[in-house]
C-alpha cells in the first residue's frame, strides 16, 4: 500500500522561524495558510509565520490544530503537535500509579 504524503508540513527554520509547506500547489491550502498567520517567502513556494518573535511556538501549535480541523493532513516537528504532549494534571485527575493512590507510605491518604 502506497504512503500518502502529508497536505502540509510545519517545521522551524533557522532563518524564518516556523515554515510550512505544501505537498502539492493548490489555491485552498494557500488560502488557508494565510487564515492561520502564514505569508509565503520571497522567491520560495515555503511559507514563514508573519511576525516569527511573537510566541512562535504557541503560534505554530494554533496553525497545526486549525489545519488539522480543516480535515488537511499535517506532519509538524513535535513543538507544534500538541496531540503528542501531556496535558498538565489536575487534582481531579485519577492518580498514575498506586503509589500515588496509596502515598509513599502505603497507607490510603484521608
Amino acid at each position: 500500500m502506497a504512503e500518502t504524503r502529508p497536505h502540509i508540513t510545519i517545521t522551524s527554520d533557522d532563518r524564518y522561524g516556523v515554515v510550512a509547506a505544501t505537498s502539492h500547489e493548490s489555491h485552498v491550502a494557500d488560502h488557508m495558510l494565510r487564515r492561520v498567520g502564514f505569508e509565503r517567502l520571497p522567491d520560495s513556494n515555503h511559507y514563514g509565520l508573519r511576525e516569527p518573535d511573537r510566541d512562535p511556538t504557541r503560534r505554530g501549535q494554533q496553525a497545526v490544530q486549525s489545519l488539522r480541523a480543516a480535515q488537511y493532513t499535517v506532519t509538524s516537528d513535535a513543538a507544534y503537535d500538541v496531540s503528542v504532549q501531556t496535558a498538565p494534571r489536575t487534582n481531579r485527575d485519577p492518580p498514575r500509579s498506586a503509589e500515588e493512590s496509596f502515598g509513599r507510605t502505603g497507607r490510603q491518604g484521608r
